[in-house]
C-alpha cells in the first residue's frame, strides 16, 4: 500500500463553541504521531498556532499532555514536543469470550495497567456478571483518588446475539438462551455508575487494531479476527465502519469452499473451535 493509501486525520476549526472537537482532534494527533511541537500539530490540524498553544496548556494543566524536553532547530528557539500523558485518562475494558473473559484497566496511550482473567467451558451471565463486579472492585481498589477520577467509563465487547451459539461452545439451550433478555447496562448499573459502551468483540479488536496497531496508518482496509469463530470489521475513509446493527464486519459469513469444493461459511474453515473440535475426535 503507497503513500496514496494513507490520509491525515481531517481538520479542525477556529470558530467559537468547537472546542471540545478541536481538543479531541489534537489528542487524535498525537496519538497517531507521537509527540509533536505546537506548530507541527496546527499545520496538520489546520488550526492557527495561537489556538493550538492554549489547547495545548490548557490540556496539560489538566494532566492530559506531557511536554517533551526541548528539540534544537537551525533557525529559531527550540520547539517543545507534547505527548500524551501517561495516566491521563483511563478506562475499563471487558471481552467476553466464549472460553475465557478478560477485565483490565488501560490508559488512553493504550498501556495495560491491570488485567484479570478467568476461563469458562462456555459463558453465563450469572458468572460473567460477578466476574465484573468482584473484578472492579478489585481494579478500583489499586487505583488511587486520583486514578480513579480519571476512569472515563467501561468498554464490553461481546459476540452479539451469543445465545444462538449454545450448540456449538457445547451449552445447554436453556441456560444460554438467558442471554437474550441480558441487558448489560442495566446489569452494571447495578454496581458501578460509570458509563457502560457495548459493541461487538471483532469491531472492538477492530478499533483496537486501527487505534493502536499498524491499522491507523491506513484509511480503508478489512480486519480479520481470530478468535473461537472469526469475524472482523471494515475501516472506511479512517473510520470503523460498524453498520446499523454493529456487525458490519462479520467476515465470518463470506462464502467459501469446503475440501470437496462445497460451497460453505469462512466460519466454517477458519475458526479455532473447529481446531478444538479436531483434536477431541
Amino acid at each position: 500500500m503507497t503513500t496514496a493509501n494513507i490520509r491525515s486525520v481531517s481538520s479542525g476549526v477556529n470558530q467559537s463553541g468547537v472546542r471540545d472537537h478541536n481538543e479531541r482532534l489534537l489528542l487524535t494527533l498525537l496519538q497517531r504521531h507521537g509527540a509533536l511541537a505546537g506548530s507541527d500539530l496546527a499545520r496538520l490540524a489546520n488550526l492557527s498556532p495561537q489556538t493550538v498553544s492554549i489547547i495545548l496548556r490548557e490540556m496539560e494543566a489538566e494532566g492530559l499532555l506531557a511536554r517533551g524536553a526541548p528539540v534544537k532547530g537551525k533557525v529559531g528557539k527550540p520547539s517543545v514536543p507534547m505527548s500524551l500523558a501517561e495516566g491521563g485518562v483511563l478506562s475499563i475494558g471487558c471481552k467476553i469470550g466464549r472460553r475465557s473473559a478478560v477485565l483490565l484497566l488501560a490508559d488512553f496511550r493504550g498501556t495495560v495497567r491491570q488485567q484479570l482473567q478467568i476461563t469458562y467451558a462456555y459463558p453465563l451471565p450469572e458468572r460473567i456478571f460477578a466476574f465484573l463486579r468482584d473484578g472492579l472492585a478489585k481494579i478500583l481498589a489499586s487505583c488511587s483518588d486520583d486514578e480513579r477520577t480519571r476512569i472515563c467509563g467501561i468498554g464490553i465487547g461481546v459476540p452479539f446475539e451469543l445465545w444462538k451459539w449454545n450448540e456449538l461452545v457445547g451449552a445447554p439451550a436453556e441456560e444460554f438462551a438467558l442471554w437474550k433478555d441480558v441487558d448489560f447496562v442495566a446489569e452494571l448499573a447495578e454496581f458501578t455508575d460509570l458509563p457502560v459502551s457495548l459493541v461487538n468483540d471483532a469491531t472492538a479488536g477492530c478499533q483496537a487494531e486501527h487505534v493502536y496497531g499498524r491499522g491507523k496508518e491506513f484509511r480503508d482496509y478489512a480486519y480479520f479476527f481470530v478468535g473461537a469463530f472469526i469475524g472482523g470489521g471494515i475501516v472506511l475513509n479512517n473510520t470503523v465502519y460498524q453498520g446499523h446493527r454493529g456487525n458490519a464486519g462479520a467476515l465470518g459469513s463470506l462464502r467459501s469452499f469446503g475440501p470437496q469444493g462445497e460451497s460453505q461459511q469462512l466460519i466454517d474453515a477458519a475458526s479455532i473451535h473447529l481446531i478444538e473440535a479436531r483434536l477431541m475426535e
